[in-house]
């Protein structure tokens, strides 16, 4: 059970974001648990909730739950767009009070236990759910961010509160984050008192306890801003001695997460140590001259003295031997007994000690060491006295002899391996472990060496002849694959190794009846994938981390116009064609970091480029991760979506942009002309007299000459200049970057070209005119309809002065007033 506290302003920020998420997702609710003695308590809500599910309101656990004890006890996320959908959840509580959609995410704690779950729902069924995923993720790994930093808080409190001495610790910038609570017995400062003051504070309250309160806090400030592991002690004024140490904090990347301080009382601990001292001048010649070792003892187990034999044999010296503790000396496992011999001497509990002890050289080897002790009289320091002759070679050679003994019989006996010995001429076992035994159906070794004869059980008598011809030719066989027959007449697959020992066999054997059944249907799973993958519609990599293809399938070849050896080796990253690599790369490392990417790319082919959409996914392959991707053609989506589009954007008739496309592209450059402050002209256009075509010749003929005009405004124009159709006969054109003189020029460039071309229909020459509003941007302008509207006057200004010319605007000299109604736009 997660037992830590969250604070109300993180509650009220996962309420908020939550919030958010639901209006963005567009559901109807949503729902943050956590676990609480079995069930889950409802923490944050959003939107509205069926009854009786709000804040505080617990959820009985388990499979028969509602949906979210349903993803707590699977520990694992429920999407489902339609719960009427699935008979699965009919009775679920949650379906039963109305939930029709719901997408619930487990949360998890640092160790990998559940804290509780996610979710968002609706009243009603949701389609096309995918946009739900992706926040929803990224608020749970949010969540779940948020709760390991308040476990691994609440965890070093609990630390810190189980130390001995008193214990803080602070962020990097120097806040006081936790105190123990023997930080009141021990510096007088209140545990509640320090979270959230500065390091200062608390290093001041510290300082005026000691001698020194400057010095005391110089030495504490310098183990904060230095960092690193740092110690010392402090004297204080009512004689203490406190012993402190800092460590500095880091995330395995590096970067600091603060600081931590311990502070214990050594007063007494000091004091005992300054009480061992006492006279060096006791049988200092023949204990400093003496060939055997000879080591003095005090009764904590302290090495008071040492003669110089002692420390040769322990490979050290009599002054590093001083003040070690004899435990340093002596193997783990045989400290406390050796230990309490000693003591049980020092206290007059016994009169000698003597036996052949082991201990450790400075190197970390083992000596055997002879050792005689004796207990000192008197009340000095030293109390035992310890004579020791090193027996280690001795001790070695018969240690090695049982060893040898000792590593045969427990490698025979315990082996995973069959290890046996036979007679050449029948097969007879004259020795066998347990496991040979139990692998021919006997469960004791005795039964199976008298009943079982190697000989009579080959299945095929053909093995046992191979076997002793390669034993009469190279005295062994190795790795040798037979089939025999068990005791109950069943039958089994050894892998058989031996090697010939005068008129016995001695081998080893290993029951492989399983491995090869393994290996039968690992090549029959093979096959399958293999013909999965090379008969799949879609086109298939797999690929590398670092983008090297490791196999592509035959849909992959025949559209790049390759074989799949050609292919394979290569980057894949080779062929995605150049202008989209920047775009996908990117996507390609998407995978990696999440597991799963989906996106279109450009694949380049010996036909050309191909559209293809992608959906790409980690996984592990032969002990690492790699990418497996599917390639879908979608180039005829593609062309239908082009062909939509232009539809949507383009006049039928005339070919140019219609009307809605023409003002989004105005507008567009309209803004674009105000950021970078670049001129920028529209030229509107209208036919003479265009409804005498139609009355005369007929609206197909009209249509002609709409055509016609259109083709002449293009080739008079630049490339990136915009030109649609308003309605009718009315057309604009937008001039980007072009000062009036140049819009004036091209105005009547058009005029002239349009004036000059002739359109023939039904034998008969048809001519027409256009009169041109031209205006340029001007400082007043709010927008491109202010522009469009001074165009407008200028086109009936040149319509009313005899038409078949161009009028510029006069500019506005102040901010453009909305003008008086006038008729609209002619259609």
């Amino acid at each position: 059970m997660n037992t830590f506290a969250i604070p109300a302003p993180l509650i009220d920020a996962w309420r908020t974001t939550l919030e958010t998420l639901r209006n963005l997702t567009g559901l109807g609710f949503g729902l943050l648990t956590r676990e609480n003695g079995g069930e889950l308590e409802i923490m944050v809500t959003a939107g509205e909730l069926p009854s009786p599910f709000a804040e505080g309101y617990c959820l009985k656990g388990g499979p028969e739950g509602p949906l979210c004890a349903v993803v707590h006890t699977l520990a694992r996320s429920l999407l489902i767009p339609d719960t009427t959908a699935d008979a699965r959840w009919a009775s679920n509580p949650a379906v039963k009070a109305g939930v029709r959609a719901y997408f619930g995410l487990p949360l998890r704690l640092p160790t990998g236990a559940l804290f509780g779950t996610l979710c968002l729902g609706s009243m009603s069924p949701v389609t096309g759910h995918d946009a739900v995923l992706k926040p929803l993720h990224c608020f749970a790994t949010l969540v779940e961010q948020h709760i390991a930093l308040l476990s691994t808080n609440a965890l070093l409190r609990s630390q810190l509160d189980a130390l001995p001495g008193a214990s803080f610790a602070s962020d990097p910038h120097g806040q006081m984050l936790f105190a123990s609570n023997r930080c009141g017995s021990l510096l007088d400062l209140h545990p509640a008192d320090i979270p959230g003051s500065d390091v200062d504070t608390v290093f001041n309250r510290i300082a005026a306890l000691c001698e020194s309160p400057e010095e005391c806090h110089a030495i504490l400030r310098r183990s904060f801003t230095l960092g690193g592991p740092s110690n010392g002690k402090l004297a204080f004024d009512d004689g203490r001695t406190i012993r402190w140490q800092a460590r500095r904090l880091r995330e395995d990347a590096g970067s600091v997460l603060g600081c931590t301080w311990f502070l214990e009382d050594a007063t007494a601990e000091l004091q005992a140590r300054a009480g061992l001292t006492r006279s060096e001048a006791l049988f200092r010649g023949l204990f400093n001259n003496a060939a055997v070792g000879i080591v003095l003892l005090d009764r904590q187990g302290f090495v008071v003295r040492s003669n110089v034999a002692c420390a040769r044999m322990l490979g050290t010296s009599p002054e590093q031997m001083h003040g070690l503790s004899f435990r340093a000396v002596l193997p783990p496992e045989d400290a406390d007994q050796h230990l309490e011999e000693m003591q049980s001497l020092a206290e007059g509990e016994t009169d000698e000690l003597h036996g052949c002890w082991e201990m450790l050289h400075r190197n970390g080897s083992r000596l055997r060491v002879d050792l005689h002790g004796a207990r000192l009289p008197g009340s000095g320091e030293e109390v035992v006295m310890l004579v020791g002759v090193d027996v280690t070679e001795q001790w070695r050679t018969e240690r090695a002899l049982a060893e040898s003994e000792r590593r045969y019989r427990a490698l025979f006996d315990n082996a995973q391996a069959g290890i046996f010995r036979t007679s050449l001429a029948d097969g007879t076992f004259l020795e066998a472990n347990l496991r040979m035994a139990q692998m021919f159906g006997y469960d004791d070794v005795a039964t199976f060496m008298a009943e079982y004869r190697a000989a009579e059980n080959y299945v095929d008598p053909a093995d046992r002849a191979l076997m002793l011809d390669r034993l009469r030719t190279s005295g062994s066989f190795a790795t040798m694959e037979t089939h025999m027959r068990r005791r109950d007449g069943t039958t089994t697959w050894f892998l058989y190794s031996g090697t010939l020992d005068g008129d016995t066999i001695i081998g080893v054997a290993n029951e492989i009846s399983e491995m090869r059944a393994t290996q039968e249907a690992l090549r029959r799973s093979e096959e399958r994938y293999r013909a999965l993958f090379d008969n799949a519609a879609d086109g298939l990599l797999l690929y590398e981390a670092d983008g090297t293809l490791i196999d592509v399938n035959e849909t992959i070849a025949r559209r790049l116009g390759e074989s799949r050896e050609a292919i394979v080796g290569r980057n894949v990253a080779s062929i995605v064609e150049p202008e989209v690599l920047e775009r996908v790369r990117p996507r390609l490392a998407e995978i990696l970091e999440t597991g799963h990417a989906s996106f279109e790319s450009v694949h380049r082919t010996a036909m050309g480029p191909v559209n293809v959409e992608v959906h790409a996914r980690r996984i592990e392959f032969e002990g690492r991760f790699v990418v497996l991707s599917s390639a879908r053609d979608i180039t005829e989506r593609k062309n239908l979506e082009a062909a939509l589009l232009r539809e949507a954007t383009t006049d039928p008739l005339t070919g140019g942009r219609n009307r809605r496309q023409f003002f989004v592209d105005a507008n567009r450059e309209f803004a674009r002309a105000l950021r970078h402050d670049s001129g920028l002209a529209v030229l509107m256009l209208d036919i003479d007299h265009f409804k005498n075509v139609n009355d005369l010749y007929g609206h197909q003929a009209g249509d002609e000459v709409l055509r016609a005009f259109a083709a002449c405004c293009v080739e008079a124009l630049r490339a990136y200049d915009v030109f649609g159709r308003l309605g009718g006969e009315e057309f604009a054109a937008l001039l980007p970057a072009a000062s009036p003189e140049e819009a004036m020029e091209t105005a009547e460039r058009l005029r002239k070209r349009v004036e000059r071309r002739s359109v023939v229909y039904e034998g008969t020459a048809l001519q027409c005119t256009v009169s041109v509003g031209v205006t340029s941007l001007a400082a007043a302008d709010l927008g491109f309809d202010d522009m469009l509207r001074r165009a407008d006057r200028a086109l009936y200004a040149a319509k009313d002065h005899g038409r078949n010319r161009s009028e510029m605007a006069p500019m506005p000299m102040v901010p453009a007033e909305i003008p008086p109604p006038r008729k609209p736009f002619r259609e």
